[in-house]
Order: structure tokens, then sequence, then C-alpha cells
């Protein structure tokens, strides 16, 4: 028997139609890259960054998760007043949006200090995650009703409004990260207005609200909010590390790699939108030839996703000297760990659906918080020892065990085949399960931490050398800097010249190098040899903005 969700033409035609729809709804930061990178400083692309992580942690609560019980209630529409459980849902949504204002609003100090944004673009993105919110709402019952097509119009015009209100601006008036943040919040405003006159022009829409579908929606909706914050702890927490450990600029390098990694995840998304409507019909035969053939099919979808990820991932590089500026190149280096980690992830979304269909969003929640909170963990530590190169090996370790731990779930929810149906047996795997489990206690428990030093130290490339520091902040080269600062060596150890990192940086007019190695407390007197401070290197060389940076204070009055 053939699979017929593998070989029906109306799958491969849905995933292309996602597909598409995904790349047009990310078409802004895709085309804007190349632009924005020569425009922008890392520190301002640092700032879009952090507005997305603060849109997303708003988007917790903005909604409490119900647009996921719009989805799974439309398989039930006949049996229920769908459009009073989807009007239902919208008022969640605006009581929600309004408590979650106020206390955004009664703790802006604090939010302005960690995530280094101006108050006003804090609440504007309360407004930007609540329209987010109707927005999926609309896409949700879109993709449930197997309308593609529908999905994608709306995906592509808001990603033509966010190219164009964006690209208007930030770059014809001036107006920088605020201009791009502007345009991503006017967008997904128009796109919001669109969806509601849609869903109400469809009768999709019936008000006042039933306390009893808001008590359902809330019932699916609640226990998924530990849930989204245990995935905001793990798609945002190295962003927000990046930026307090390293600083806003590391962030901005760092985004562009996040945004290159976008694009392994759209396909990945609109592989798995197209495929769950199926899988959830599938899944409700309960039929064991079936669950077979789901099997094998994963299988192979795990495989190939995993092995377009390596092979874009070690391409990063020529593709960042096409798209990105010379003050972004150092994204390449960190670009594959990104990409592997973005291949979890996609795996994840195929073995998340099996609990959706269960119900069983509660111990989804408790998953997604324990990998959250482990994230922070080995990012911070990863951070510490080996700079943005660890970040992405953070990230990618994170969503490996995210992917492990949630397939791990979905057996528990409903079981499949996973070992039958490619003829070996699951008891065969636990004698060399255990003995692996006993040496990996062991290793963690009696190796002497020196050891793994010694054997860490070993596979890395990269020399405790001052002059490799003085050579990279010539360049500057940001990522290197900072894994070389993280490793321990000095910031303000010279060469036989008397050349320091930051003499070294001011004389190349590396700017973004010059803040990086005075936020880490970089000494402006140091002197050469020959007596020139940094600051003479860029007085001379008529830089009065990185002259300014690198004066004392009595110099500056």
């Amino acid at each position: 028997m053939r699979p017929f969700f593998l070989l029906g033409t109306s799958f491969f035609r849905s995933s292309l139609v996602y597909l598409l729809a995904n790349g047009l709804s990310a078409g802004a930061p895709l085309v804007l890259l190349p632009i924005l990178t020569r425009a922008l400083s890392p520190e301002e692309y640092g700032q879009i960054a952090m507005f997305s992580v603060a849109a997303q942690i708003f988007g917790i609560t903005t909604g409490l998760s119900t647009h996921g019980a719009v989805a799974m209630r439309y398989f039930d529409r006949d049996a229920i007043d769908f459009p009073r459980f989807v009007g239902s849902c919208l008022i969640v949504l605006l009581i929600s949006t309004v408590v979650t204002l106020l206390v955004a609003w009664t703790t802006l100090d604090w939010l302005k200090l960690y995530l280094t944004l101006p108050g006003s673009w804090l609440l504007i993105a309360v407004a930007f995650s609540a329209s987010t919110f109707i927005v999926q709402v609309q896409l949700s019952i879109w993709q449930s009703s197997k309308k593609p097509l529908s999905f994608a119009a709306l995906r592509s015009f808001q990603g033509a409004t966010d190219l164009a209100t964006s690209f208007i601006l930030a770059l014809s008036l001036g107006l920088g990260w605020q201009g791009r943040v502007s345009g991503m919040a006017l967008a997904s405003f128009v796109a919001a207005c669109l969806a509601l006159h849609t869903m109400r022009r469809s009768g999709l829409i019936r008000l006042p609200h039933d306390a009893v579908y808001m008590g359902d929606a809330l019932r699916f909706g609640l226990p998924l909010v530990p849930h989204a914050a245990g995935a905001m702890l793990i798609m945002i927490s190295d962003r927000f590390l990046v930026a307090n450990v390293l600083g806003v600029a590391s962030t901005g390098i760092y985004l562009v790699a996040a945004q290159l990694g976008m694009i392994l995840y759209l396909a990945n998304d609109a592989l798995n939108r197209a495929y769950s409507p199926y899988l959830i019909e599938s899944l409700k035969l309960h039929d064991q030839a079936r669950d077979r053939q789901i099997v094998r099919f994963t299988y192979a979808y795990f495989a190939g996703v995993l092995a377009a990820a390596i092979a874009f991932g070690l391409s990063a590089p020529f593709i960042l000297a096409a798209l990105a500026g010379p003050k972004f190149q150092a994204a390449g280096s960190i670009f594959v760990f990104i990409a592997i980690g973005q291949a979890f992830s996609g795996m994840y979304l195929v073995v998340a659906t099996y609990i959706f269909y269960a119900g069983r969003t509660t111990y989804l929640a408790m998953v997604t918080i324990t990998a959250g909170i482990a994230d922070i963990s080995i990012t911070y530590y990863l951070l510490k020892h080996r700079g943005l190169i660890g970040a992405a090996e953070a990230f990618m370790i994170t969503q490996m065990l995210f992917f492990i731990g949630t397939w791990a779930l979905a057996q528990q929810c409903r079981p499949m085949p996973w070992l039958k149906a490619l003829g070996l047996d699951a008891s065969s795997f636990v004698r060399p399960a255990l003995i692996g489990l006993a040496m990996t206690t062991y290793a963690i428990a009696f190796v002497p931490s020196g050891k793994w030093q010694h054997i860490f130290e070993a596979a890395d490339d990269v020399e405790l050398d001052p002059l490799h520091l003085i050579d990279a902040a010539r360049a500057g080269d940001l990522v290197m800097m900072e894994t070389l600062l993280a490793r321990g060596i000095d910031i303000n150890a010279a060469n036989s010249l008397g050349v320091t990192p930051l003499i070294a940086a001011s004389a190349s007019l590396q700017e973004p190098a010059v803040k990086l190695l005075l936020s880490r407390g970089a000494r402006r007197s140091d002197r050469t040899n020959e007596g020139y401070t940094a600051y003479d290197f860029a007085k001379n060389q008529l830089n009065d903005e990185l002259a300014w940076l690198l004066a004392d204070n009595d110099k500056r009055k």
C-alpha cells in the first residue's frame, strides 16, 4: 500500500504553497538583510533583535495560546458553534492584552534595563504580539481546512507590507532600526485588521462570547502558556544572554546568523503545515499498517532535514559574502550550529503533532520548561567559555534535547511502531542504553575536570595567544575577539611595538571592535613604544566620533 500523504499530489502542492507563503512572508528580513547590514551598525541591528525578543515575551500572555484551540476545534466544528468559539477566543485575547499592557507599564523601568529598548517600543511590542495572535487564528483555520492558497495570500500580503514600510521608514526616511521595527509593527497590525475582516465576512466570528467555550479554550491554551514560556526561553535566551554578556553589537551579528537559519525553519514549517492535517486524520484511524507508513516517512524526513541543514550550514560563508555587509561576516563561523539546531526544531514540529492530537499539552509544557531552563544554563556556560560560538552551540544542543524529550512524550501520548516499522526489537536496545548511561554517569562523576578541559582545548583550534586578539581587533572580527576574551586573554596585552588590541582597533578604524573592548574595560591610556594612544590614531585619521569614544573625560569636555 502506498502512503497517500507521501505520494499524493495534494500534499506536495500544499507543501509548495506553504513554502512559498513562508518565503514571501519572511521576504522582508531576507531582502533587507544585505541592505540593512550595510546601512546599520551591529548595535542597531541588535536593537531589532531585542524588539523581537520583547514581542515573543509578551506573546506568551497575549491570547494565552488559545489560537491552538481554534485549530484543533475546527475538526469538531459540526458538533459545536465554531464561530462563537472563535469569538470567545478573541475576547480572551482582548482581556489578556489589557492585562499584559498594565503589567508592562508598571514594570517598564525594569524591562528597559534588561531588554535595552525605550519604553515606548516595549509597549508597541505588546500590541505587535496581539496583532500576531489574530493573524495566527485566521491562518490556523485555513491550515485546518486545507486552504493553502488563502493561507499564502495573507502571509504574502503581510510580508509585502513589511518590506515596503520597512524600506521607506528605515532607508528612505533614514529612521534606522526604529524604521525597521515600525515596519514590522505596521505590517502585523494591517494584517490583523485584514484577518478580522475576512473572518467576520466568512461568518467565522460570532458574539457575544460563550463562557463554556472560553473555559474550553483556556483549558487547552493555559497549559500551553508554560510551554510557550519554555519555547520562548529556548528561542530568545541566546539573544538575551548575548546582549547582556557580550554586548548589543554581538547580538546584531548573532541575529544575522539566526535570520539566515530561518530559511530552514520556514521550509520545515511549510512541510509540517501541509502534513499535519493528513497526520491527524491518519492517527484517528488507529490502523497499524498506516502507522508503519507514517513512521517510515518520518524517518526519511528526519534524514533529509539533517542532511540539508549540514550542507546549508557549511555554505554559509559564501552566502554571507553576498548577503551581509563586511561588518557581519563573522556570522558565518557560527551558522552551521544554527542550521543543525533548526533541523532539530523542524523535527520537533513533526513529533509535537502527536501530543496536540492527544490533547496532552500539560506534559508538553513540562518538557518545554525543562528544556528552556537547561538552555539558559548551557548558553550562559558556553558563552563564558567560548564566546559567540558557544551561544550557537548551545542553541544546537538545546534544540536536540528538546526534540528528543518531545519525541519520548509523543510516544507516550500516541504509541507508534518506531522500531517495529524498521524490523527492530525494542528489547535489543535496552542493554546498550543502560551501558551508555552508566558510562556517561561515570564520566561526569569521576573523571577529573582537568581531563575534560584538556580534551576541549585539544579540539579547539583557537590558541591562547594575545597576538591573536590584537589581530582580531585590527580586522574587526568580533566573534574571534569574544571567543578569546571569554577564554581569559588579557585585554590590555601588547605586542613588541606596544600595540594593544584597543590601539589596533583604533588604528584600523574598527568602531564596533573599539566599543566591544571599551565595554570590557580596555585601558584608553596605554601607549605604543612611540608614545601614541588609541585616541591619537583616531584623531590623526580625522575620525571625530571614534576619537570622542576613546578620549578621556577631560578631552571630551
